[in-house]
């Protein structure tokens, strides 16, 4: 159950400690703490995935930055860092599961939540790091109409 407790203090370990996390910074997983809390009651397959989405989602982030920039203008004003809301809805949620999942005995449907909570947040951010690229407007996969941006 806490075979990752080890891995790293809770808080940040470098910069100063009320800067949110950049998006290389996310990839600890909130901090260097969230990421101990997901391998250390998760496991190893939480961890691996709350990385994998972090390095992905970031990667992303960078890719055609400028053209981003003009597509969709004020929805890319950001410098690339993820505030502290982005990183908490990201991968506290994950955080949060992994401890309630090592703590109650490992329950399997807290690592299918797990798994519909990192598949919902990966999914919201590669849409929008993607489609702004798109020269198609969005549609609404029930009805397959148009939406508005």
């Amino acid at each position: 159950m806490t075979q990752g407790l080890p891995a790293g203090p809770v808080g940040p370990t470098d910069g100063a400690p009320l800067v949110p996390p950049d998006d290389t910074g996310e990839a600890i997983g909130l901090t260097p703490g969230g990421l101990t809390l997901t391998f250390g009651f998760g496991g190893w397959a939480w961890g691996i995935t709350l990385i994998t989405f972090f390095v992905t989602s970031s990667a992303l982030s960078h890719f055609r930055r400028a053209q981003k920039q003009r597509l969709a203008g004020e929805k890319f004003e950001k410098t690339g860092r993820r505030d502290l809301a982005q990183t908490l809805a990201n991968g506290g949620i994950g955080a949060v599961l992994a401890l309630a999942y090592g703590l109650s005995g490992q329950p399997l449907v807290l690592l299918v939540v797990f798994g519909g909570v990192m598949a919902t947040v990966t999914a919201d951010t590669w849409a929008t790091e993607i489609g702004v690229l798109s020269p198609q407007p969005p549609r609404l996969l029930t009805t397959w109409r148009c939406v508005a941006a």
